[in-house]
């Protein structure tokens, strides 16, 4: 992919992380729920799209390679934060968490549990509940790896891709409406949102298609209006939770938002700090909480108007700790891709000082 990258994408990459940072900030902020509520109804959605946008398979790739290859860049960063984080956890408490009113509960065996059960729902995973969306995607990415090989093999990839988002709409559908036990790595939510996946990659087939149409800046507007409406008219989400309120207006909120914003941010070409928020979305995952909770629950009166202040505190509050907590990641993120970057899923760089492509690879 690196070939041919699409600076665009990791445009819209680094906005949907901002997007998913600041969805973290202002769920607590008492007067900013309307904005939570649309900000959830895609901002997780957008992601799976842009994952499925640049997936790609080497023919010759067999599964055991494959899966060692994502286990490296996904699941590895996944168990060590898992269990470093519980440190903090325990030092900081209740804020690392989902819910900030909930007692602090270091419990060795539910947190450990909670790490190899891979679910971020029921005080699982409470010493970083973003850490979620890793085994999740990890899930999605294993059924696409046969769904490309089908695609490759048969040469009929637009066809299989599109069966793909039906049969995959329709299993999440079935997955939300019957009462379940929540499975383990996120597979009930990778099943709804390998929807979003599939038609991310449908996208990418049908680009040269629609990249140069002038008239997709108007449709852009039209969905975002119809995702905007339909996502506000629906309950509030939780992908998280395996939650989406009314799912087939979850899935067209979500489904039309996510490509309005591709059909506007396809042409962009240029924003570097966007970008570069885009390419380490990983670290900025695994450490934005912890700059979050301390804005949330350990600044005092600083905290209390975050939280309580009127409208125009609040925004300019969660936007101060939008860039902070952001910001702050950058500094474990090259200290770690210098020295240890195998804990972000990277290689080392290679002796002539270039960085290995792996590096740039996509969740």
């Amino acid at each position: 992919m690196d070939k041919h990258r699409f600076i665009w994408i990791d445009i819209l990459r680094g906005i949907s992380m901002l997007l998913i940072v600041y969805g973290h900030i202002i769920i607590h902020c008492d007067k900013l729920g309307e904005l939570t509520k649309y900000i959830v109804s895609f901002h997780v959605p957008i992601f799976f799209m842009i994952s499925g946008f640049v997936f790609s398979l080497n023919e010759k790739l067999s599964y055991k390679e494959y899966i060692w290859k994502k286990f490296k860049r996904v699941m590895i960063p996944y168990f060590i934060f898992g269990f470093l984080f519980l440190i903090p956890f325990a030092l900081l408490g209740n804020g690392i968490g989902a819910i900030l009113n909930r007692e602090n509960e270091v419990n060795v065996f539910k947190n450990i549990f909670g790490i190899f059960y891979g679910n971020g729902h029921d005080g699982l995973l409470r010493q970083n509940s973003s850490l979620w969306f890793l085994p999740c995607i990890f899930i999605t990415q294993q059924f696409f790896y046969f769904v490309e090989k089908l695609s490759l093999k048969y040469k009929k990839r637009i066809q299989i891709y599109i069966g793909a988002s039906c049969i995959t709409l329709i299993l999440g559908f079935i997955s939300y409406s019957i009462p379940h036990t929540r499975l383990p790595w996120g597979i009930d939510v990778a099943i709804v949102l390998s929807f979003f996946f599939a038609i991310g990659k449908i996208l990418n087939i049908l680009y040269e298609n629609w990249k140069n149409n002038k008239n997709t800046i108007v449709i852009a507007i039209v969905l975002l209006i119809i995702g905007f409406l339909v996502g506000m008219y629906n309950t509030d989400i939780s992908c998280m939770n395996h939650e989406y309120g009314n799912y087939w207006l979850f899935a067209i909120s979500a489904l039309s938002t996510s490509i309005g914003l591709v059909f506007i941010m396809q042409r962009f070409n240029k924003n570097k700090i966007i970008e570069y928020i885009g390419n380490n979305t990983i670290g900025i995952l695994v450490f934005h909480k912890l700059v979050i909770v301390l804005f949330q629950t350990k600044l005092g009166i600083i905290s209390t108007n975050l939280l309580h202040g009127n409208i125009f505190i609040q925004i300019f509050l969660s936007l101060l700790v939008l860039i902070m907590s952001v910001a702050s990641c950058f500094i474990p993120i090259i200290i770690i891709k210098k020295y240890f970057p195998i804990l972000l899923g990277e290689r080392r760089k290679a002796k002539n000082g270039r960085i290995n492509n792996s590096n740039h690879t996509y969740l």
